[in-house]
């Protein structure tokens, strides 16, 4: 079994369906989400392109734990999953949260908080299943802190650093989990981030990204750059001085 939260992320989606292809393309899909027009729409749409998929659409909150809880009960009614794919997350508004503690409290619940919650949810259900395979999107923001983007930056970082805790604490447990960093990509939330022409000459295409991460994901890999020469770019990023680094346009 797939099972996708974040059903209506395009990243997520893209990498659903390059494991789904290269699995033969047989077996029951979940999608997770808010429950919406776009979330149905997501599951028509894997239906269509893989006849012999079964595709179910679970709508729920991830408010709070407690709510975390009940809609990982409802996917999980379907059984445990042999791929479990977390693509929760929302860019932040900077300004918004530096100026509201509401604001900045649901961007950080949501970026960081609430993955990894379902993570260990989801994990001892796979653990007690035999194993499997679990992928976990971060970000290259999460690499180096800017101050155009230091909430969500924030929160990537906190999610890599419990990624790396987290696999080996499952390792000889038949479960592994790949924290995919991939940069900006060709999705609406992309362009939005990246107007113009020039900016997005720059935006990695969403199936480009998915195959890269579906191969690192399958074999089981802790950390996958997406495109690949953002592992080496952001290697040089980390060296720059913060002063010096300052200097550079958000």
């Amino acid at each position: 079994m797939f099972v996708l939260v974040g059903g209506t992320s395009v990243l997520g989606r893209a990498l659903l369906r390059r494991i789904i292809y290269i699995s033969g393309g047989r077996g029951t899909a979940v999608l997770a989400g808010r429950k919406s027009p776009w979330l149905a729409a997501a599951a028509e749409e894997l239906s269509r392109r893989f006849p012999g998929l079964s595709v179910r659409a679970v709508s729920g909150g991830a408010g709070s734990a407690a709510e975390i809880e009940e809609l990982s009960e409802r996917i999980l009614s379907y059984g445990a999953p042999d791929v479990f794919i977390m693509a929760l997350g929302s860019p932040a508004d900077e300004m918004s949260a530096e100026e509201s503690s509401s604001v900045l409290a649901e961007k950080l619940w949501v970026n960081a908080s609430a993955p990894v919650i379902f993570l260990e949810i989801f994990f001892r259900r796979m653990r007690e299943a035999g194993g499997g395979r679990m992928a976990l999107f971060g970000s290259v923001a999460g690499d180096r802190i800017r101050r155009g983007n230091y909430t969500y930056g924030a929160a990537k970082s906190l999610v890599a650093s419990y990624a790396e805790g987290f696999s080996e604490k499952a390792r000889g447990s038949g479960v592994t989990l790949t924290l995919i960093k991939p940069g900006p990509a060709d999705t609406p939330l992309g362009r939005a981030a990246h107007p113009g022409k020039a900016g997005r000459l720059f935006l990695a295409d969403p199936e480009s990204v998915a195959r890269r991460a579906a191969r690192a994901v399958l074999l089981g890999r802790r950390t996958v750059y997406a495109p690949f020469w953002w592992r080496p770019l952001m290697a040089l990023v980390r060296l720059i001085p913060g002063r010096l680094l300052s200097l550079f346009p958000e």
